[in-house]
């Protein structure tokens, strides 16, 4: 007869190879994760014990949020098949309170942590193996007779995109961080170093590199009491920062990029992704004055966009197949255009709470900025591996306790 305990121990044993294979494998790490939440939602029946959602408005929230888009099917613009789909994307939501439960137990989380660590030490190796051209995936792959990602073969990614492994590796950092503050260890400071030169200067994602630059500042802040000690290596970092923008030839180019689309935006061209992310918002800005109180509806944005161009009898110069889209780019205009103000009430109130959570605990501050940052460039829940990172470190925030 099965018992909490042993589901229990078994999601746990799950949970330690989804944080492991994060950024090491996707099919993994869906196929991981989803053994850990189905053996703990099984713990949490067995237990008979909901009283661990009690207080935790995170996983409320999230829980509402998903109930909110599975009620909006009934009045979604969309097409049902089309609706579903988005639906099962933002099911993730639900796995928040379930992993949380899992990880009440502070040796279980630290261990996770651990797992994570590991996970993404590997990758880190490997991507500075790829950068100075000691290994070369595709060789490797077509060996193995495994297809590689044509968008993989360029840059320090491994096995996932610029997005995910900037976001990774930014919160890896800053937990190598933190541990050479708690340890004094300098090995944990080097590879913390690498870990943040890794995202900052060779991986090409602008919001991981925003991130970092907060966290690392952030860590100035949180873990040096010393109030001139503070000053001090704020200036110094921020003369290596400068220095390093200055000399490094794909910053400079994603510098000058942007500087490029912008002056596209005073033509009234759109066909770039400052351009398109802007157009996104002015969508998203008309589908709350049209649907203000409960949105379009589950899957909605797609439908929306077309009807923005119509309405508005467009003359700008815009790619309609990139600009007409499923995906926003940023979580605040897919959720209130799914769920109008409501929803994105919501969303706010669920990043306060997540912002709450994360006072007093060691590495919950991270988790908000990435979390926060993150919403603003991406659809978190939206994409598959980038949605599945938010919602375990989410789950690891609002933990209490979480030194490690």
């Amino acid at each position: 007869m099965l018992k909490s305990t042993n589901t229990l121990k078994i999601s746990q044993f799950f949970l330690f190879l989804t944080f492991f294979s994060i950024l090491i494998s996707t099919a993994f790490t869906n196929i991981f994760l989803l053994f850990s939440v189905l053996f703990g939602v099984l713990s949490i029946i067995l237990s008979k014990n909901m009283l661990f959602l009690r207080y935790d408005k995170v996983s409320q929230i999230s829980t509402l949020l998903f109930i909110l888009l599975s009620f909006s099917l009934i009045y979604t613009i969309t097409d049902t098949p089309e609706a579903l789909e988005t639906l099962k994307k933002y099911a993730k939501l639900t796995y928040i309170p379930v992993i949380y439960f899992i990880l009440k137990d502070k040796y279980i989380k630290d261990r996770c942590v651990n797992y994570f660590l590991v996970g993404c030490s590997v990758i880190l190796f490997l991507s500075y193996a790829k950068y100075f051209e000691f290994i070369q995936p595709t060789v490797i792959t077509y060996y193995l007779d495994i297809e590689y990602q044509e968008k993989l073969t360029h840059g320090v990614t491994i096995f996932q995109n610029s997005i995910i492994h900037g976001a990774v590796l930014s919160l890896f950092s800053y937990l190598m961080l933190f541990k050479f503050f708690k340890n004094n260890s300098f090995l944990y400071l080097i590879i913390s170093s690498l870990g943040f030169y890794n995202v900052i200067f060779l991986n090409n994602s602008r919001s991981a590199y925003i991130i970092s630059i907060i966290l690392i500042f952030f860590s100035i802040f949180k873990f040096i009491k010393n109030k001139n000690t503070k000053i001090l290596i704020t200036a110094f970092l921020g003369i290596i920062l400068f220095a390093g923008i200055l000399n490094s030839k794909l910053i400079q180019h994603r510098i000058s990029a942007a500087v490029t689309e912008i002056e596209y935006l005073q033509n009234n061209e759109y066909n770039n992704s400052v351009g398109l992310r802007l157009l996104w918002i002015k969508i998203g800005i008309h589908n709350i004055l049209n649907s203000p109180i409960l949105g379009s509806g589950v899957g909605s944005f797609k439908e929306t966009s077309f009807n923005y161009f119509i309405d508005n009898e467009y003359d700008a110069k815009v790619n309609y197949s990139e600009a007409i889209t499923k995906n926003s780019h940023n979580e605040f205009i897919s959720i209130s255009t799914q769920l109008g103000l409501v929803g994105l009430f919501l969303y706010i109130l669920f990043l306060i709470y997540l912002f709450v959570y994360s006072l007093g605990s060691d590495f919950g501050g991270a988790v908000f900025i990435i979390v926060s940052v993150s919403s603003i460039f991406n659809s978190l829940f939206f994409d598959n591996m980038l949605g599945i990172f938010i919602i375990l470190i989410i789950a690891l925030g609002i933990n209490k306790d979480q030194s490690n």
